[in-house]
């Protein structure tokens, strides 16, 4: 089954999906993989139909993504190599279908073993098992610590202590494998998948806690802690040991959220939005519908208005500090379609975020979902030859001081400095073949150029 999806840039998104089913069998029924095969397409593959699944698509706009199809598992382990990555800072989302009913030891746990080797392993050999994995990688802050912890036959739970405190208040603990719970297990007499399947909790900022429903079998449970964090390269202007604003908070671009039952062509797309009660008006959009390299026209529409006041766009230039641009009139109570549009000037490139204040006459208010966009910075800069077999000339074509960093395919510092107006420096002499990251920020950009070195 094909669900349409709003575009999203697949060189940073990946899909994530769970399910349920009524039987008594882990069959054939009981696995699906979310593939997205397009920008605006997202497909369920599995051996039966029947059940219902619901998944998520997160673009996420500081990650380089890598969606691996493995080979079909039919013994105990398969392999896939993978473009190199750090595995410092990457997670993995897994997903498989399997062709025939099995038993818990049939089910495989999924690890990054190193940064060019994916693999599912399991204990048991029945039934072929199809993938579809997302390899993470992010390219801000945000680092991944993962694990692999053994399970003797006796243990419900097992408390892992992190060797670097995370932020817990931004951080996240999860499986790699199937439906985010899915280990390896011994367990070869049923189904039963509380032996196989774990639990994942974050206890504090430095012990995870990962527990099963059962005991009496060995198992495996690999996990990953994620901190999410905002991206390391700063404006020069500001101090990294006295940051100024929440530059160390992730940017997540969107995250599309649904369920679809296999089997009945029915499927639902939900937008989750802030707070609890009920918007004052059916939202039915907010979205960009024209833009140039200096002007933007934004649209919202609502199917019905009680109490309506007013409308408050709100501009932000790190999805956190907003602030307000303008006050639309609401057009009074309806039940009928409405719609209201606004046009801004945007006179500096970056990327730029936009939310709608909903504001009742009693002066309560709801917030929108929040959009983004990028005005392009690239007549500020020059970047140049891409690709090259020697070096590449980083130019400040802007007025203001502007800091370069070089980073290979797997994050590491190769190369920094700052130019001032005018500057041109060449860079990249040293710096191995392969895909390479060149971040550049000023007071009024930040933009981050992939490179090739041949």
């Amino acid at each position: 089954m094909d669900v349409g999806i709003s575009s999203v840039n697949l060189t940073n998104s990946f899909a994530m999906v769970t399910m349920f089913n009524n039987g008594t069998t882990y069959g054939s029924d009981d696995g699906v993989t979310a593939n997205l095969t397009t920008s605006t397409n997202l497909r369920f593959q599995t051996n039966s139909s029947g059940f219902t699944d619901f998944w998520q698509v997160v673009e996420y706009d500081s990650c380089i993504v890598q969606k691996i199809t493995s080979p079909d598992l039919t013994g105990t382990t398969v392999s896939s190599t993978i473009t190199g990555v750090n595995t410092a800072k990457t997670m993995v989302v897994c997903s498989h279908r399997n062709s025939t009913n099995v038993n818990a030891d049939d089910l495989p746990r999924t690890e990054l073993v190193n940064s060019t080797t994916l693999t599912h392993t399991r204990l048991g050999s029945s039934g072929t098992l199809v993938f579809v994995s997302y390899i993470i990688e992010f390219t801000d802050n945000t680092t991944v610590k993962r694990a692999s912890l053994s399970f003797a036959s006796g243990d419900m739970s097992l408390r892992d202590t992190l060797g670097t405190a995370l932020n817990d208040s931004s951080s996240i603990v999860n499986g790699p494998g199937n439906f985010g719970r899915q280990g390896s297990t011994n367990f070869a007499s049923s189904d039963n998948m509380g032996y196989g399947w774990f639990a994942y909790d974050l206890l504090n900022d430095s012990v995870v806690e990962v527990s099963r429903a059962n005991t009496g079998s060995a198992a495996t449970a690999p996990y990953e802690a994620v901190s999410f964090r905002y991206d390391q390269t700063r404006a020069p202007y500001l101090s990294d040991a006295n940051p100024v604003g929440p530059y160390d908070d992730a940017q997540v671009r969107s995250i599309q959220r649904g369920s679809v039952s296999l089997g009945t062509a029915a499927w639902q797309l939900v937008t989750f939005k802030r707070g609890e009660e009920p918007l004052p008006l059916e939202l039915l959009y907010f979205k960009i519908i024209d833009q140039t390299a200096s002007n933007l026209k934004l649209e919202w529409a609502s199917a019905s208005e009680m109490n309506v006041s007013h409308f408050e766009l709100e501009q932000s230039i790190d999805a956190f500090s907003f602030e307000l641009v303008n006050i639309i009139p609401a057009k009074g109570n309806s039940n009928k379609l409405r719609t209201y549009n606004d046009e801004l000037a945007l006179d500096k490139p970056g990327t730029y975020y936009f939310r709608l204040k909903i504001v009742d006459v009693d002066g309560s208010f709801e917030y929108s979902e929040v959009l983004a966009t990028e005005i392009n910075a690239k007549g500020n800069y020059g970047l140049f030859p891409n690709p090259s077999q020697s070096y590449f000339n980083v130019e400040n074509k802007s007025d203001e001081l502007l800091k370069y960093e070089l980073r290979n395919s797997q994050g590491v510092l190769h190369e920094e400095g700052f130019l001032n107006s005018k500057e041109k420096v060449k860079i990249g002499e040293n710096i191995p073949a392969g895909s390479c990251f060149v971040s550049l920020v000023s007071k009024q950009f930040r933009q981050i150029e992939v490179v090739l070195k041949l």
